[in-house]
């Protein structure tokens, strides 16, 4: 998706049509963990990878079918549809690199390119710790019977959903309105967001209240959201983006 995404999404709706984008592996945990302590619990423990690997072939080839590469290769997008995106976008410069035609030493003592690399592990080790990890946590700390832990596990994604569709609407309004630049305005969504996620999962090693505990990894989760209008523009469109 970064890669597609330069070339649709508009400079001043980046943020709102990306974050909606990455929405879905929030919706899609939001969705899984119940459906995944459902399936173990009536039907056998094996049963959530027959389940979830046949969707992933069945969504594969419907996305074949309705994505395309860029607005010019696109099979039925509307022609007005098309000027417009590509108006607003311009001309997207890509070059063909090879191991040998990197720029390694410029790469390697970049602040940008660290600064992406820092945040990008952050973001990515915190949502898959949450990920393989949550229904663990609730079962053996918290004792919470995971036919319920499946249900309540639902409500940090949920808050992670929420939080991510409107960081990205109010990160491009502010870019829009002119108060705050687009470095900023990455830099105060990723400061805020990696504090309330460090903060609270930090808090979760000295609580064992199943309620307190449950509204931390809400706080923490819904905190994270915000990190994608700052992490996934750094990694999307790079260097301008800081």
């Amino acid at each position: 998706m970064h890669g597609v995404w330069k070339y649709w999404a508009p400079p001043l709706e980046r943020s709102k049509l990306a974050t909606t984008t990455f929405t879905g592996s929030s919706v899609g945990v939001m969705i899984g963990l119940p459906a995944s302590a459902y399936l173990v619990s009536h039907i056998h423990w094996s049963a959530p990878f027959y389940v979830f690997g046949a969707l992933g072939v069945v969504w594969a080839l419907l996305w074949s079918y309705v994505s395309g590469s860029s607005p010019a290769n696109h099979g039925y997008i509307s022609a007005d549809e098309k000027t417009y995106i590509t108006e607003k976008i311009g001309t997207v410069t890509v070059q063909n690199m090879t191991l040998t035609t990197l720029p390694w030493r410029d790469m390697l003592t970049s602040t940008a390119v660290w600064a992406i690399i820092i945040c990008s592990f952050c973001r990515s080790w915190s949502f898959f710790l949450l990920l393989g990890n949550q229904l663990t946590y609730m079962k053996d700390v918290l004792h919470i019977d995971i036919r319920n832990s499946g249900l309540i596990a639902i409500f940090p994604q949920l808050g992670m959903t929420i939080v991510t569709l409107t960081s990205g609407q109010v990160a491009d309004y502010i870019r829009a309105s002119g108060k705050m630049d687009t470095g900023s305005v990455r830099k105060m969504f990723n400061t805020l967001g990696f504090s309330f996620e460090a903060c609270m999962l930090g808090c979760l090693a000295f609580v064992r209240d199943p309620v307190i505990a449950i509204v931390c990894l809400i706080i923490a989760c819904s905190g994270s959201g915000m990190c994608l209008s700052g992490t996934v523009f750094m990694r999307l469109f790079g260097n301008s983006e800081l």
